[in-house]
């Protein structure tokens, strides 16, 4: 799989989001974008209920909430990187089953981890975790 690699950017989690959206519309083969988080952010999976996860946060100083383009659970980001994969399942080297393509990704994560002399964490992947209800 050859992907194009889009440069690391900080930014809030509402510009980061809105760039993942813009990258699923827009881009005409598989592409990796690598970025962070300016300010502590929770976001939210595309099903989630945002008034009743709002009402769950305190009231003093809340974080900035952002809803992602993809399912899952509520995340925490701050003190991370964080990475969107755009390409078309089963083309372009791309596998077709998710699993396959997260354990691919972060193979290739931790490769590149070990290459820059740190030492890489045994991951292991959850199948009850991957996968996404809304491209389904």
């Amino acid at each position: 799989m050859k992907l194009r690699l889009l440069p690391f950017i900080t930014d809030l989690g509402a510009r980061q989001m809105a760039l993942d959206e813009a990258l699923l519309e827009l881009a005409e083969r598989p592409t990796l974008r690598i970025y962070g988080w300016s300010e502590p952010t929770l976001s939210l999976g595309y099903f989630q209920d945002y008034g009743r996860i709002h009402a769950s946060l305190p009231d003093q100083d809340p974080p900035a909430i952002v809803r992602r383009i993809t399912g899952g659970g509520a995340i925490w980001h701050e003190h991370e990187v964080t990475y969107c994969l755009v390409g078309r399942r089963g083309a372009d080297g791309i596998p077709a089953d998710a699993r396959m393509l997260y354990g691919r990704l972060h193979r290739a994560i931790l490769t590149a981890i070990g290459r820059h002399g740190r030492e890489p964490v045994d991951i292991a992947l959850q199948p009850h975790t991957t996968g996404d209800r809304r491209y389904h």
